[in-house]
């Protein structure tokens, strides 16, 4: 029977570029030479890369195998920052997590430079950090109970939920699961989410790819019907539209009279029409004529407030 120490010391000193000989760790460990033989032979079998470097008179690792901790570069540092920068803003766990690694790395913890800025866009609703356990269930396929108040309208239901997926989108993350409340897919923001727990009930889930549903979505809602829309801007604002791609479907073209349209298919109008109101009064909504009676009918509500004022 081996004594796994006497294995775990082998490796910590040939790690430390410390001298390891049969004939030195005869002595200390009390032992014969053809233990100390079986010793390294096991480390061998085990593939650790060990060969007996006779410049050295010591057995040593070959090449550039080591248990030291991994020096990173500058870049790869500014890099582990910025995520960890990102990850506050999305989760306490995450962050949680990037310290740990941390950790394990040499050179301390990483740090955005002074003249490196990010905006502070920390949330504003309570810290429950759902992410992990959701993550626990959906790769389970088990089943959770939430208490749950609708975006919408602030209703509180109770809901059974088989999870599929998370995703995030604009500063918040959403759950996409079976609703058995509505026999349904729905979307479930999680910072409405007031309580969860698992059920320790498991289903079988649907074939469903998450990029297909959320590819056609504009924003966090990923229901609804493909509907094409047409949109054109006017000069003032072009240059700051066209500064991104603000969808996969998007297409652009300049008219003749220097207006600047841009296509697009997603599912639904609702989270395009409120993208488009920040481009106003820049911006006429082409088709589809629902979507551009329904913007009529706002404008004019609200038009109205301030007139009557």
């Amino acid at each position: 029977m081996y004594n796994f120490d006497y294995l775990l010391e082998i490796l910590k000193r040939i790690d430390a570029n410390e001298t390891v000989s049969v004939s030195s760790l005869t002595k200390e460990f009390a032992v014969s030479k053809d233990t100390i033989y079986d010793y390294i032979s096991t480390l061998k079998e085990a593939d650790f890369p060990i060969i007996y470097d006779r410049a050295k008179a010591s057995y040593v690792f070959e090449g550039d195998f080591s248990f030291s901790r991994p020096n990173l570069s500058k870049e790869e540092w500014l890099t582990l920052a910025l995520a960890k920068n990102m990850m506050e803003q999305l989760s306490p766990v995450m962050v949680q997590n990037i310290t740990k690694i941390e950790e394990k790395l040499s050179g301390g913890q990483a740090k955005l430079p002074k003249h490196i800025n990010l905006s502070a866009n920390v949330n504003n609703y309570s810290q429950r950090d759902y992410l992990g356990i959701l993550h626990q269930k959906i790769t389970q396929f088990e089943r959770i109970n939430i208490i749950y108040q609708a975006l919408m309208n602030d209703k509180i239901k109770e809901r059974k939920i088989d999870p599929y997926y998370l995703y995030f989108n604009d500063g918040f993350w959403y759950l996409r699961g079976f609703c058995h409340l509505v026999e349904d897919m729905r979307t479930f923001a999680l910072d409405r989410i007031l309580s969860l727990k698992g059920l320790n009930e498991h289903f079988t889930p649907k074939i469903l790819e998450p990029e297909d549903e959320i590819s056609g979505s504009f924003g966090a809602i990923v229901d609804g019907e493909l509907v094409d829309v047409v949109l054109r801007f006017d000069k003032p604002c072009q240059s700051y539209v066209t500064r991104k791609k603000w969808h996969p479907s998007q297409s652009a073209k300049v008219l003749k009279n220097g207006l600047l349209e841009l296509g697009f298919t997603v599912k639904g109008t609702l989270e395009i029409k409120y993208w488009l109101y920040r481009w106003l009064p820049h911006v006429e909504v082409i088709s589809p004529l629902s979507l551009r009676e329904e913007v009529q009918e706002e404008l004019k509500r609200s038009l109205n407030k301030y007139y009557s004022a």
